[in-house]
Protein backbone atom coordinates (compact mmCIF):
# COMPACT_ATOMS: atom_id res chain seq x y z
CA UNK A 1 0.00 0.00 0.00
CA UNK A 2 1.41 3.28 -0.75
CA UNK A 3 1.02 6.45 1.98
CA UNK A 4 0.60 9.83 1.38
CA UNK A 5 0.32 13.14 3.62
CA UNK A 6 -1.92 15.42 4.58
CA UNK A 7 -1.44 18.97 5.98
CA UNK A 8 -3.72 20.56 8.56
CA UNK A 9 -2.78 24.28 9.86
CA UNK A 10 -4.45 24.66 13.68
CA UNK A 11 -4.14 27.08 16.39
CA UNK A 12 -2.43 25.62 19.57
CA UNK A 13 -6.35 25.39 21.40
CA UNK A 14 -7.35 23.44 18.34
CA UNK A 15 -4.69 20.47 18.55
CA UNK A 16 -5.95 17.96 20.51
CA UNK A 17 -9.66 17.96 18.93
CA UNK A 18 -8.44 18.00 15.56
CA UNK A 19 -6.26 14.68 16.39
CA UNK A 20 -8.93 12.87 18.02
CA UNK A 21 -10.81 13.89 15.25
CA UNK A 22 -7.93 12.15 12.63
CA UNK A 23 -7.92 9.34 14.97
CA UNK A 24 -11.74 8.57 14.36
CA UNK A 25 -11.52 9.31 10.98
CA UNK A 26 -9.10 6.27 10.99
CA UNK A 27 -6.76 4.40 8.17
CA UNK A 28 -3.57 7.02 9.90
CA UNK A 29 -0.35 5.47 10.39
CA UNK A 30 1.55 8.25 11.99
CA UNK A 31 0.51 12.19 12.93
CA UNK A 32 3.27 14.80 13.23
CA UNK A 33 3.16 18.43 15.03
CA UNK A 34 4.98 20.40 13.09
CA UNK A 35 5.94 24.08 13.85
CA UNK A 36 8.17 26.23 11.93
CA UNK A 37 9.96 23.41 9.92
CA UNK A 38 10.16 21.39 13.46
CA UNK A 39 8.71 18.66 14.10
CA UNK A 40 7.28 18.63 18.03
CA UNK A 41 5.88 15.53 18.34
CA UNK A 42 5.51 12.44 15.97
CA UNK A 43 3.02 9.81 16.96
CA UNK A 44 3.12 6.19 15.33
CA UNK A 45 -0.63 5.35 15.49
CA UNK A 46 -1.81 1.40 15.12
CA UNK A 47 -5.57 0.47 15.87
CA UNK A 48 -5.16 -2.36 18.54
CA UNK A 49 -2.75 0.64 20.43
CA UNK A 50 -4.58 3.60 20.00
CA UNK A 51 -5.40 4.20 23.94
CA UNK A 52 -2.47 2.82 25.65
CA UNK A 53 0.22 4.97 22.88
CA UNK A 54 -1.94 7.79 22.73
CA UNK A 55 -3.07 8.65 26.51
CA UNK A 56 0.58 10.00 27.55
CA UNK A 57 0.83 11.73 23.86
CA UNK A 58 -2.17 13.68 24.29
CA UNK A 59 -1.18 15.03 28.02
CA UNK A 60 1.65 15.97 26.36
CA UNK A 61 -0.07 17.79 23.28
CA UNK A 62 -1.96 19.89 26.04
CA UNK A 63 1.03 21.54 27.10
CA UNK A 64 2.52 21.87 23.25
CA UNK A 65 -1.04 23.64 22.68
CA UNK A 66 -0.05 26.70 24.71
CA UNK A 67 3.44 26.86 21.95
CA UNK A 68 2.24 25.75 18.89
CA UNK A 69 0.30 28.91 17.37
CA UNK A 70 0.88 28.42 13.89
CA UNK A 71 0.91 24.70 13.94
CA UNK A 72 0.42 21.88 11.13
CA UNK A 73 -0.74 18.81 11.82
CA UNK A 74 0.33 16.14 9.55
CA UNK A 75 -1.05 12.93 8.82
CA UNK A 76 0.15 9.68 7.24
CA UNK A 77 -2.92 7.87 5.85
CA UNK A 78 -2.31 4.14 4.25
CA UNK A 79 -3.78 4.72 0.64
CA UNK A 80 -5.26 1.53 -1.58
CA UNK A 81 -3.34 0.42 -4.59
CA UNK A 82 -4.87 1.39 -7.45
CA UNK A 83 -6.20 -1.29 -9.72
CA UNK A 84 -4.40 -0.90 -13.03
CA UNK A 85 -6.95 -1.47 -16.38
Amino acid sequence: MDQEWETYEVKGSEIIDKIKKIIRAGNVNRIRVVRDGEVLLSIPVTVGAVVTILAPYLTLLGGIAALAAGAQIQVQRRVPPRDEI
